[in-house]
């Protein structure tokens, strides 16, 4: 049976529920059982149903007649993992016991939450390596239970406490929605359909719930009662809370059978893109009788490929008929241009793979200049091989997170919106914020066209405005980005980079160090030769962190081409003459992802990259140029640095370097702010080596800018720390 995937991340919303405890209440739990149904939903599962007496515990049933009795509890925010004691508190091995012995003691008997397991309850908890539970405490076990050794070591042989976390309350849904598009997407569906899909499948399982819980034992009563009925197959408790997984099948296939549909109409809060529009027109030659390439257009998840594309067909739909053909997957592609050209729809289940392709290939598409395909949603170069022509009469426009195709096609990057189209689609939504306001709201986002959507739909829906929305980010900005709704886009701004960083690392575990390293920079072209030639900064136990030994390895071109080769695939990192370009929205979530306890770490290793790179050593490492490349991704990085708390030595190092920076080329007062700051740090870790010349440099930016008072205190310092006493003198 396919198990389910680790937690998602998020602002958890129903803080405490206080109203009555009818379905409503069990939201999450009918999710739970919606995502195990997702990852078995293939016709290769074992499983062939599912039953549910209340969706806190549910049964499933195999092909070879075995069954798993599953419970499931949420845990709130602030909740700490299950303990022993919170399990026995709250009846979880008993119930299981109670079911299981009734059962004649057979069956699998698991329990799953969103929160982990601490020390006390590890040894009941299974995993990969450790499929079934440790014996070593069967005697507690025995003795809370009130049976013998021997029962409780036999129940313990049925007894499955999952180790992988659920996803919480506020994530279930995005997960589920994203899985279920993968699901989709092997059966040949449309996953743009996955948002739909999943709620007739939560509905269903709704239904088929009991409508209010019962008492514990009448509940433990009645699951036995169900259970005995799956095990015979029949009985009265089958028809109405038995669900096949052949009908969820259905019930997905019939929302996302995929065919071409025809563009919308002209978007009214569409804004900008009016270069890359010119350019559609001059690449594609509307109307006229010369075959062209395809375009494809590419960029991040949310950047507003396909809304582009859309606008540009319904604003010329005079000149052209225009089909948007799904293209999540090779077989959906094969399936929608198999329709357009003159197929008769086709049982999308079986038609997969070379299969697929070969009956696209059977119905030739047409020859038409007045046609427009745009082939949506590429995320694998693979996709498109053999089916889109090179050059042909129809025109053709392809959206996809991939940077490129194939060599034959014309690619066009597409950019962020700048920030007076930004605010203008803010206004249009947010009419009675201030332009100022709604200014500082499209800074967060830096253009990212979908997080402006969400920000809007979020401040609409939760009736905030634009500062009380800003608050919002300001504490908690990722989960935000999870938040606030879309047309077209069921999967928000945060889950889907999220979920494409996964794929990255999964395919080339370089991806880390080069991600972490773009996101720790400034959202600023950074030159690939930072990781050319690396040093390693002896930490305080002697030895390099793990997280310097992975940015090492970067060192390997051939590591680093692969490493931005994964990213490039889903645009999350650019590669442009020399350069890595990385959206601040990227940045975020990737800085988020990180383990808490790995960041400092990570900021410091970045801080080390950083400065070695701007030779920091010399005097001469203070040229224009050299600040020019280096200076705000210095800034950026120590800025982290210091909210993570990392090395307070490389701190100071990083901000006397800002500080002379200004210094030398730039703003006087803030020289003055960087080197203060420094010094500051210097005296808290108590840095005597390095602290006179940042003194000296701090009084001279002082000098210059016309603080003689201040000035005069600092090479008062500078004098009393230095050893012996020396004479000040004003840098050049």
């Amino acid at each position: 049976m396919s198990e389910i995937p680790a937690s998602g991340a998020g602002l958890y919303r129903d803080v405490h529920n206080t109203a009555p405890p009818t379905r409503a209440r069990f939201e999450f739990q009918d999710a739970c059982v919606a995502l195990r149904c997702i990852h078995n939903l293939l016709q290769s599962s074992p499983v062939v149903g599912v039953a549910l007496e209340w969706s806190t515990d549910y049964i499933l049933l195999t092909k070879g007649g075995h069954w798993e009795l599953v419970s499931v509890k949420h845990r709130d925010p602030g909740q700490n993992d299950w303990s022993y004691a919170e399990l026995k508190k709250e009846n979880v091995l008993r119930d299981l016991h109670a079911v299981w012995k009734q059962m004649g003691e057979v069956g699998e008997y698991v329990f799953e939450s969103n929160r982990g397991f601490s020390q006390t309850a590890k040894p009941f908890v299974i995993d990969a390596t450790h499929p079934e539970a440790d014996h070593r405490d069967v005697g507690i076990l025995a003795r809370d239970l009130g049976i013998d050794g021997d029962e409780a070591g036999r129940f313990l042989d049925h007894l499955r406490l999952r180790r992988q976390p659920l996803p919480d309350r506020s994530s279930i849904d995005s997960v589920a929605t994203i899985d279920l598009q993968s699901v989709m997407t092997e059966l040949g569906l449309d996953p743009m359909r996955a948002a739909d899909a999943y709620q007739a499948i939560a509905a269903r399982i709704a239904a088929a719930s009991t409508q209010r819980p019962l008492s514990p034992k009448a509940r433990v009563d009645r699951m036995t009662g169900l259970m005995r009925d799956v095990a015979a197959r029949t009985g009265p408790s089958l028809a109405e809370h038995y669900i096949p997984i052949a009908d969820l099948r259905r019930l997905v296939q019939e929302i996302g059978t995929i065919a071409p549909r025809a563009t919308l109409a002209v978007d009214p809060l569409f804004v900008g893109r009016t270069t890359l529009m010119g350019m559609l027109d001059s690449h594609l030659g509307l109307g006229s009788d010369q075959a062209v390439a395809p375009v494809v257009l590419s960029g991040i998840p949310g950047i507003g490929k396909s809304a582009l594309v859309r606008q540009y067909a319904a604003t010329r739909s005079t000149k052209i008929e225009a089909w948007v053909v799904p293209a999540d997957s090779r077989a959906a592609l094969a399936q929608g241009l198999y329709e357009i050209g003159g197929g008769a729809p086709r049982p999308v289940e079986r038609e997969t793979g070379d299969r697929a392709s070969a009956s696209a290939a059977q119905a030739p598409l047409p020859e038409d200049p007045y046609l427009l395909l745009i082939i949506d949603g590429v995320t694998d170069p693979a996709t498109t091989n053999g089916l889109i022509p090179r050059r042909s009469l129809t025109r053709f426009v392809i959206t996809s997170t991939a940077t490129h195709l194939d060599d034959a096609f014309v690619h066009l990057q597409v950019d962020p919106l700048d920030q007076a189209d930004s605010v203008a689609y803010l206004y249009s939504v947010l009419s009675d914020e201030s332009p100022d306001m709604l200014a500082e709201v499209a800074q967060v986002f830096a253009g990212h066209p979908l997080g402006l959507v969400q920000a809007a739909s979020y401040c609409r829906s939760q009736r905030i405005s634009a500062s009380g929305y800003l608050q919002r980010v300001a504490a908690a900005q990722v989960p935000l980005l999870d938040l606030g709704r879309a047309a077209d886009h069921p999967t928000p701004t945060a889950t889907a980079i999220r979920e494409l960083f996964r794929i990255a690392v999964e395919s080339e575990p370089a991806v880390i160090p080069l991600a972490v390293a773009m996101a720790c920079a400034a959202p600023e072209p950074l030159p690939e030769m930072v990781f050319e030639r690396q040093i390693l900064v002896q930490s305080e136990d002697g030895e390099p962190s793990p997280a310097e030994t992975q940015l090492v390895s970067l060192t390997d071109v051939l590591v680093r081409d692969r490493a931005v080769a994964a990213l490039h695939q889903s645009s999350l990192v650019v590669r442009e003459r020399d350069e890595l370009h990385i959206h601040p929205l990227v940045q975020s979530v990737i800085k988020d992802t990180m383990p808490a306890g790995d960041r400092a770490a990570w900021a410091r290793a970045c801080l080390v990259l950083l400065l070695h790179a701007a030779n920091t050593d010399q005097d001469d490492s203070f040229t224009a140029s050299s600040s020019r490349r280096f200076g705000a991704h210095i800034a950026a990085c120590v800025e982290y640095a210091i909210s993570e708390e990392s090395d307070p030595y490389m701190v100071f190092v990083a901000l006397g370097w800002l500080g002379m920076w200004q210094l030398r080329s730039g703003d006087l007062h803030i020289a003055v702010s960087y080197l203060t700051r420094s010094v500051e740090v210097g005296r808290r870790v108590t840095l005597d080596e390095g602290i006179n010349e940042v003194l000296a440099r701090l009084a001279t930016a002082q000098r210059m800018a016309g603080m003689v008072d201040e000035s005069l205190a600092t090479v008062d310092e500078w004098v009393r720390v230095s050893d012996p006493p020396r004479r000040f003198r004003t840098a050049a």
